[in-house]
């Protein structure tokens, strides 16, 4: 691509009898650029006047790309190629089928071509990769789980308390029936007061025997 742009000084022809001071012209291109390739043609106009003045069979090349570093951060892990690392659009690896290397920063080279039909290729540029380690990293031990506590012993139960025996029944009476002292109730006199009955009738005689004396007495006075 070319551009089309230029000034120019037109002197015109100085009479004899007199001078003119020079005067400046600029010129106009259009279009202002042309793209790469044979036979293009540009319209060239002097400004401020009315000339103008078509320019054919004009040969453009290309221009060279800048070589403009890429930004961003670029990794890779040890065994890819350069192929597996990305670039912005635009950029390309100088080989992309080159290993990214050891571990740790490593410098590789890209190209910078933003359009190809109108730029070269630009100068390498170099490119730092970051590359990492392809092992995984070992996993911390776990830490040993801590021993439950022993479970306390259930305290033992209580032994019941035996029930009580349930008294026996008394058998009922027979109603209607009346029982006699036995032999025994008489002898011992534990049912019977034996001793009260005769101790009664001795006193009884004692009185007795006391009136009839105090009556025969009387009767005789």
């Amino acid at each position: 691509m070319i551009l089309c742009t230029s000034i120019f000084s037109l002197s015109p022809l100085t009479p004899a009898t007199r001078q003119h001071a020079p005067r400046t012209s600029s010129l106009t291109v259009t279009p202002a650029t042309l793209p790469y390739g044979d036979n293009q043609t540009a319209t060239v106009t002097v400004t401020g006047t009315d000339v103008t003045k078509q320019i054919t069979g004009l040969t453009v090349n290309k221009a060279t790309a800048p070589a403009t570093a890429p930004t961003g951060t670029f990794t890779a892990t040890y065994g890819d190629t350069l192929a597996d690392v990305a670039l912005p659009a635009g950029y390309t690896w100088t080989d992309a089928t080159a290993s990214v290397g050891d571990e740790g920063d490593q410098t590789h080279t890209v190209i910078y071509n933003p359009d190809p039909a109108n730029y070269e290729d630009s100068e390498p540029i170099d490119v730092t990769v970051t590359v990492s380690s392809s092992e995984p990293s070992e996993p911390s031990e776990p830490s040993e789980p801590s021993e439950p506590s022993e479970p306390s012993e259930p305290s033992e139960p209580s032994e019941p308390s035996e029930p009580s025996e349930p008294s026996e029944p008394s058998e009922p009476s027979d109603q209607g029936e009346t029982t006699s002292p036995s032999q025994d109730d008489v002898d011992t006199g534990d049912s019977f007061p034996w001793g009260v009955i005769v101790t009664v009738i001795l006193l009884s005689a004692v009185v007795l025997t006391g009136s009839l004396v105090v009556k025969k007495r009387g009767s005789k006075t």
